[in-house]
């Protein structure tokens, strides 16, 4: 799994040189956002194809359910 920017990406298909990756809601919300990252250690590189996503970012999802659920937690503490 792949993040860059907060979405989530999958690793889809390899070249020899390359690395295609598309979004983990891919199926979901049929987002087509598509990721091509390099295998060359020496100077690695992602470079974003496709169209825009269909979605909010998930890491954004992710990081409002977990301020909400320590906010809970600190509230039954006291």
């Amino acid at each position: 799994m792949l993040v860059h920017d907060g979405y989530r990406y999958v690793s889809n298909r390899e070249s020899s040189k390359h690395i295609f990756w598309r979004c983990s809601r891919y199926v979901k919300y049929h987002c087509r956002a598509t990721v091509v990252t390099s295998k060359n250690n020496n100077a690695p590189s992602i470079r974003i194809s496709g169209p825009e996503h269909t979605h909010e970012p998930e890491m954004q999802k992710d990081m409002q359910y977990l301020n909400l659920k320590e906010e809970h937690e600190k509230k039954l503490m006291t």
